[in-house]
């Protein structure tokens, strides 16, 4: 009996704190419902309680609404208490007072704002249209790729927004705190270097630490923000020559924490491709659940990289295609060059454990497959000799690499 008087009480507290929220920080649609259509006469009915709550805490003063046809007037609760005061200040009587009212412009009674929740990462989005999955429509390995645009038949007004999220790379796990966040702000430095001018911030209550870019695209102008939210990079952008900070100021307010909800198959509902074919040197040509982006790596001529991300980043499967030119068409080399080169990619097999030929759908020298474990990360290797490369193909993943996924990566080398 005694917890449920407790519990009656606890609800009364919360309905009482809700009660004496200040009018100023509410909305029409606080006084109106949760509805996403409602009539005219609804909403004018919706401004006449806000304004009378407002009157009642003493901030506007007391007027006629359907006189001052306060609805068709309405910009946002702090447009209104200036507009009223203004107006009742004026000692002539009302009537007169219509005679400013050409100055004010034509309102739009504007649709609830649109809430996209991303649980698997643990974030929501307030945004002004539906945002809908990009991610096939662009290059990069996006955990969550997704945009939407308003006012897409007026050139002046359309505006972008999107969500874009990647993860930190595999293995950052193993990384000291200081080092991992070295590697955060190097690669949210390193996001910036496109932009035309950023600046380091903290967004968010929460302080996430980012930095905020502008820059044109296409002739419009573009503002974005990028953060770090625990193993998650996140960037929040508007492309728009019409009120561009305004909006991009709500749609980055529009941010919020939320609850992380894991998935049953630890996997984030975006579209993957099964299969997407890779152009590498030389028209070698490879197939993998990813894009493969050439990265700059001083140990080979040629480096392709990729990731399958997942929500859980212990998941996360990396794919590489690793590539050494010969000095010169391997046929046409001396033989001890030949017998030399073959011992030591033969000595660097044997440096990693057991490993065995490997049959492949291109020509080759010869290739040989090995499996091994570094760091705690596991690894699957291809190693493939031809008369002009050295090619490794290469999976790696912390937990045990699934044979036929290796296969088919290898497998489908081809020129």
């Amino acid at each position: 009996m005694k917890k449920s008087m407790k519990m009656y009480v606890f609800i009364a507290v919360l309905i009482l704190i809700a009660s004496c929220k200040d009018p100023r920080e509410k909305t029409v649609w606080d006084y109106i419902g949760d509805d996403q259509t409602v009539s005219m006469d609804r909403f004018e009915d919706g401004i006449e309680e806000m304004h009378k709550d407002l009157i009642k805490h003493g901030y506007m003063k007391n007027h006629d609404c359907r006189e001052m046809e306060c609805a068709k007037y309405h910009t946002n609760t702090n447009g209104d208490i200036e507009r009223i005061n203004s107006l009742m200040s004026d000692n002539s009587n009302t009537n007169k007072n219509h005679s400013s009212y050409s100055t004010v412009k034509e309102p739009v009674i504007q649709e609830k704002k649109i809430v996209k929740e991303f649980p698997e990462l643990g974030f929501s989005i307030e945004t002004p249209c539906p945002l809908k999955d990009v991610s096939e429509q662009s290059d990069g390995d996006f955990l969550v790729n997704y945009a939407g645009t308003t006012d897409e038949n007026d050139d002046k007004k359309i505006a972008f927004y999107q969500v874009m999220v990647t993860r930190l790379p595999v293995g950052y796990n193993n990384l000291s705190a200081s080092e991992r966040e070295k590697m955060i702000d190097r690669l949210l430095e390193e996001a910036t270097y496109k932009s035309e001018s950023a600046k380091p911030i903290r967004f968010s209550y929460d302080n996430y630490k980012g930095y905020e870019m502008t820059s044109h695209h296409n002739g419009y102008k573009q503002k974005g923000v990028i953060f770090s939210k625990e193993n998650l990079f996140i960037c929040l952008t508007v492309i728009s020559n019409d009120k561009l900070d305004e909006k991009f100021n709500k749609f980055t307010n529009g941010f919020k924490t939320i609850k992380t909800i894991k998935s049953d198959n630890n996997t984030i509902e975006t579209k993957k491709s099964s299969g997407i074919t890779n152009g590498l040197v030389y028209g070698y040509k490879i197939n993998a659940p990813c894009k493969l982006l050439k990265e700059q790596d001083y140990r080979y001529d040629y480096a392709y990289k990729g990731v399958v991300e997942t929500a859980n980043p212990d998941n996360a499967v990396v794919y590489m295609a690793l590539i050494v030119d010969l000095p010169m068409k391997f046929s046409e080399m001396i033989e001890s060059d030949k017998a030399q080169i073959k011992s030591n990619l033969m000595e660097y097999l044997r440096s990693k454990g057991k490993y065995e030929k490997a049959t492949l759908n291109t020509t080759n020298i010869f290739a040989y497959n090995v499996s091994f474990g570094e760091d705690g990360i596991n690894y699957k290797e291809c190693m493939i000799l031809t008369e002009k490369l050295v090619i490794e193909l290469i999976v790696a993943a912390k937990q045990n690499i699934d044979n036929k996924s290796f296969e088919d990566f290898y497998k489908s080398l081809s020129k």
